[in-house]
């Protein structure tokens, strides 16, 4: 339970952090002058933008959260990494889904779910890729020094 507190608290700073560069650049494209914290649809839900922003600060955080929670199934090494990243796929393109729906981010055509799908699936790749290179690089240096210990004896 500690691990996950711990994760969960980790992902609420990230979350934000991501939210509100992710707003902030759709804000600068908008071209207005003016900081949304979400898309029309999002901000008619309340009476005014300290509110919107006050709810996108909490979704954020349940959204890092979620991220980070669910980067506890890459620390079930009995599975392949295959098993873990699929599920973890699924888990984190299902909530985001899930949010996006619940919140009435954008209009529900099939472009657009494909559109959201392609996107998620694209930064989700990078981001996996970016990690393996990151872990192989890091089984390298450990290997380098199991092989440096078996030379000195």
């Amino acid at each position: 339970m500690k691990k996950v507190t711990g994760y969960m608290l980790f992902g609420i700073p990230s979350g934000i952090l991501i939210g509100l560069i992710t707003s902030l650049i759709f804000s600068w494209q908008a071209g207005y002058g003016i900081f949304y914290p979400g898309p029309p649809a999002f901000m008619s839900l309340f009476k005014n933008e300290l509110e919107a922003l006050t709810a996108a600060l909490v979704l954020w955080s349940i959204v890092g959260m979620m991220f980070s929670i669910s980067s506890l199934i890459f620390e079930k090494l009995e599975w392949s990494i295959l098993k873990q990243t699929s599920l973890h796929f699924l888990c984190t393109y299902t909530g985001l889904l899930a949010l996006n729906v619940f919140l009435n981010w954008f209009d529900y055509t099939l472009g657009n779910v494909a559109e959201f799908t392609l996107t998620f699936m694209i930064i989700y790749a990078v981001v996996w890729s970016v990690s393996m290179i990151r872990v192989k690089k890091s089984l390298d240096q450990i290997n380098q020094r199991l092989k440096k210990e078996r030379e000195k004896r």
